[in-house]
């Protein structure tokens, strides 16, 4: 009757402590991270953060953000792009485990709160995070003017927008009895351009 009691006794433990592994299991990989790797670009940087500080890995739910900094001249082209880059033996192994295996295939970007700022939510995968830039285009005015006509051209052709860099050439073309005096060149805060 006693060694029927301590069997009993056993199971029970046994049962308790099985269910404590898995409770212990479950939560441990619910907290499971996932690896951001950053694309190489050129013309510009960006950041990638969790909770305000960079990151290279996060957790699976976490809000990622992405901030883009262009070099002068230049612009984020269109919106980054976040790729699954899924760690395949992980993720078998995981998939003994939990029973699952990821299926994201992209990731949705949003606009940040703040100007060159992009946010993610972080998916059970592993990703890799692409920023590209490009040159900006720059709007070109020509004030009509008494007397005469002024020009901005590039090379030959006649410009309403250039880039940051580029050589436009002024030209003008005084009414009969009238004569070029100076040209004034202003930025779109009305400051003076050279």
């Amino acid at each position: 009757m006693i060694m029927k009691q301590n069997i009993i006794n056993l199971f029970r433990c046994t049962i308790a402590l099985a269910a404590l592994l898995i409770v212990g299991t479950a939560s441990a990989l619910g907290a499971e991270t996932y690896s951001i790797t950053k694309a190489d670009t050129q013309n510009g940087s960006y950041s990638v953060t969790v909770n305000g500080e960079e990151a290279e890995t996060a957790e699976a739910g976490a809000t990622v953000t992405i901030t883009a900094t262009p070099d002068t001249g230049y612009e984020v082209d269109g919106t980054p792009v976040v790729s699954v880059t899924t760690d395949w033996g992980r993720a078998n192994a995981r998939a003994m485990t939990r029973g699952e295996i990821p299926t994201e295939t992209g990731i949705e970007v949003t606009a940040g709160t703040a100007a060159g700022t992009w946010t993610f939510t972080m998916p059970n995968d592993d990703v890799t995070v692409s920023v590209d830039f490009k040159k900006s285009n720059y709007a070109i005015s020509v004030s009509t003017v008494d007397g005469g006509s002024i020009s901005a051209k590039k090379g030959d052709a006649a410009v309403t927008t250039a880039q940051y860099g580029d050589s436009i050439t002024l030209g003008n073309t005084p009414n009969t009895g009238w004569q070029f005096v100076s040209y004034s060149v202003k930025d779109a805060a009305g400051n003076a351009v050279t």
